[in-house]
């Protein structure tokens, strides 16, 4: 009995000495390298709370375009946005520490980061679709050494307004988008440890970064009258042809010369052999109804650019082209230049 009390005192003696040795060794430590040196860096992270994200091999992030207000619109070449990199100092509160908010975590690399390009071309989605979308990944592969970056992910500039004979064409923010911040925490053996959140919602993981973007944009609507066949007679090539045209989705007025055409109602324009009108400024997603009655001894048809409506009467959708629509959305894909031809043979 006395020996096994004995030999418990020994082991608790040893056990304080080892403590107090340790300790001696990390105030040591501590006082040669500071207070904000990668050893409080390395306790700041493991007494973080969340979950690591360590990854392996090849590094990614996705940061995707929402494109709103294109219907009608397939974004083209000039379409193309930024979404540029801050480096920001290595702050407590971007690292999941709020009660430790301004506190320093070391080592920072100091590393600058390229924008990222997203290409509006590469959208996806129907050409009538309201909403499209577009993703990029990019690489953070360039950071090797280890230790700690922060940065402050925002949008660029948005695409240069274009304005021509065709029309015109402009991006806005939303202005429900913010700025993000990723924090990336390199090992020893050059895995990342990566997180990406909102700057208002530092509590909160994300695995996209996501901007978005509204289209305020308009189309050039020309319509030409042309007369065909062997059997036209003088009176036919001198007259004027009635062509109704109905505009929908109009949020203004638009005109053609003196006519004013008005949010659905119909307007006749008055058009003679190869002569043409055009309707200014008709905005995307807008849509337009061609149609031609009372015209006998005649085939009528109707052609969008270069694409046949099947039958005659009405212009139908410029992608399905199914005669019943009666309607054609403003875009660049199939253009926006109408011609009405009259047959007489």
């Amino acid at each position: 009995m006395k020996a096994n009390l004995l030999f418990k005192r020994i082991l608790m003696i040893l056990g304080t000495l080892l403590l107090i040795s340790s300790g001696a060794v990390v105030g040591m430590t501590l006082g040669m390298f500071g207070s904000s040196t990668k050893i409080q860096a390395e306790k700041i992270i493991e007494d973080d709370d969340e979950e690591e994200s360590t990854t392996t091999g090849n590094y990614e992030i996705k940061i995707q375009k929402i494109m709103k207000n294109t219907q009608g619109y397939k974004p083209g070449a000039s379409d193309t946005f930024t979404v540029t990199f801050t480096q920001l100092d290595n702050l407590g509160k971007y690292w999941g520490k709020a009660d430790e908010a301004d506190t320093v975590i070391a080592p920072k690399i100091d590393q600058a980061l390229s924008p990222a390009t997203i290409a509006g071309s590469g959208a996806t989605g129907e050409l009538i679709s309201e909403t499209k979308t577009v993703s990029t990944n990019y690489s953070i592969n360039d950071l090797k050494t280890p230790g700690y970056y922060t940065y402050k992910i925002t949008e660029g500039a948005l695409p240069e307004a274009i304005s021509d004979a065709n029309g015109s064409r402009s991006w806005t923010h939303t202005g429900t988008d913010e700025s993000y911040i990723m924090t990336v925490k390199v090992d020893e053996e050059g895995n990342k440890d990566v997180k990406i959140k909102k700057e208002s919602d530092l509590s909160t993981k994300l695995d996209t970064v996501t901007f978005t973007n509204s289209l305020t944009a308009t189309q050039n609507v020309t319509i030409k009258k042309v007369l065909a066949g062997s059997g036209l007679t003088a009176s036919d090539k001198s007259k004027k042809y009635d062509i109704k045209v109905t505009l929908n989705g109009l949020t203004s007025d638009v005109k053609a010369g003196d006519i004013t055409f008005s949010n659905g109602k119909e307007q006749t324009v008055k058009l003679g052999n190869n002569e043409t009108v055009t309707i200014t400024n008709v905005p995307v997603g807008a849509t337009v109804g061609i149609s031609e009655d009372g015209l006998s001894g005649f085939v009528a048809s109707v052609k969008r650019d270069t694409v046949s409506v099947p039958e005659t009467g009405k212009l139908s959708d410029g992608v399905t082209m199914t005669k019943d629509a009666g309607t054609v959305a403003m875009g660049t894909t199939a253009g926006n230049s109408f011609t009405v031809t009259n047959t007489r043979d």
